[in-house]
């Protein structure tokens, strides 16, 4: 089968099925009450997850959540009722009876077959998008005219993100896209410490580093291994008696790895695994981020962040969503002397509770969103 990316690259994909999941799905009857819902095939630790678990306990409809066996996520969530493994007959059974499909990510993450017309009456499913962070930054791929079946129903936080970015920007309809919040937001502390005592790095991705040469002699990986090594960084630290981690996009984590594994002091090295990304940002009271859409979430607890845009020109050279000062809430440094400046006042203040105008970003600031989700789904369930 040839299909065409987003980018514009032709994707070529063969399937094999045993005649026993061939016939599951020739013979399934669909079903409005049967949820399926998931996020990348191999976590579970973020919108999904979330909505999954509000179901379980407050509606009476039949929810699954798909999850690769081999996930260390898994054995985080393996003792919950209707947690299926991907590929599994279990899985085929309820994709084949599923009519509505939620995930963070493109659907593909939560099905055994292929996302496309005239593969087991994919194209008559109700598609939710719950995404995996709020919008306003870095360009997407989810236009609607990268679909031939797009979503029905795109979930976002905010007014501005739905009328500025998701119908302006990426061709959706207004009656196509929901302001609910995003489920993970109801297990966040909406009254933060008021000292640092706990700091987090955590680095996104740059799509151009695309092998180990790259990486390795890379101004981004320099940048931060710099930072994580700077003395008056580390002298800092010692006197407040301040905590840091270091957690590093997935995709950058075994390159972090190597050159990390014998730094020693307060700077520590979380693996992907050891925690999920929600018990990161509990838990820490100051972010440090470059570009990364994580940085709405410790807004939305009311704690302070830092950007690290020592390459912001490169990195928005594909075009930004949202004007800088919309969507950056907080200091921006642009060096690491700058951006040590920054953690130094942080960590010396008395108070670093945020007092920023967020209804820009968050319509809803409470513990509500997943039942707001819910609620969209079944308006959108009754309207098609």
């Amino acid at each position: 089968m040839f299909t065409l990316t987003p980018f514009k690259n032709i994707k070529i994909e063969s399937f094999e099925l045993k005649n026993e999941y061939y016939q599951i799905l020739e013979n399934g009857k669909r079903n409005n009450k049967v949820w399926l819902i998931g996020e990348r095939t191999d976590t579970a630790q973020d919108n999904g997850i979330q909505l999954f678990k509000w179901l379980q306990t407050h509606t009476d409809i039949e929810a699954y959540y798909v999850i690769d066996q081999q996930s260390k996520d898994f054995k985080r969530i393996k003792h919950l009722q209707n947690v299926v493994i991907f590929g599994s007959k279990p899985h085929y059974e309820i994709a084949a009876k599923a009519n509505v499909l939620i995930s963070t990510h493109d659907l593909e993450n939560i099905l055994p077959y292929k996302t496309a017309r005239g593969f087991w009456g994919y194209e008559n499913t109700i598609r939710i998008f719950l995404q995996h962070g709020v919008l306003g930054r870095k360009n997407v791929e989810y236009h609607k005219k990268h679909y031939d079946l797009p979503f029905h129903l795109f979930d976002v936080t905010s007014k501005s993100e739905k009328y500025e970015i998701v119908v302006k920007q990426l061709g959706y309809q207004p009656e196509d896209v929901a302001v609910t919040g995003l489920p993970r937001f109801d297990n966040l502390p909406l009254v933060p410490n008021k000292k640092v005592k706990k700091l987090l790095i955590m680095p996104t991705w740059r799509d151009w580093l695309n092998s180990d040469y790259a990486f390795k002699d890379s101004e981004y990986m320099q940048q931060y291994l710099d930072l994580i090594n700077d003395e008056r960084l580390a002298t800092l630290l010692d006197r407040y008696d301040v905590e840091v981690n270091f957690y590093p996009h997935y995709r950058a984590q075994e390159f972090f790895k190597y050159h990390l594994s014998n730094v020693t002091g307060r700077i520590q090295y979380i693996e992907l695994g050891e925690k999920t990304v929600q018990e990161l940002l509990i838990e820490h009271d100051l972010l440090i981020t470059d570009y990364s859409s994580i940085s709405f979430d410790f807004s939305y607890m009311n704690k302070p962040v830092i950007f690290f845009h020592f390459d912001v020109e490169r990195f928005f050279r594909k075009g930004i969503l949202r004007p800088v000062e919309e969507t950056f809430i907080g200091k921006i440094a642009y060096n690491k002397n700058e951006l040590i400046d920054n953690i130094e006042r942080a960590i010396k203040s008395n108070d670093i509770t945020q007092n920023t105008d967020i209804s820009g970003l968050f319509s809803y600031v409470d513990h509500k969103n997943s039942e707001r989700v819910y609620k969209a789904i079944l308006s959108k369930i009754d309207e098609l």
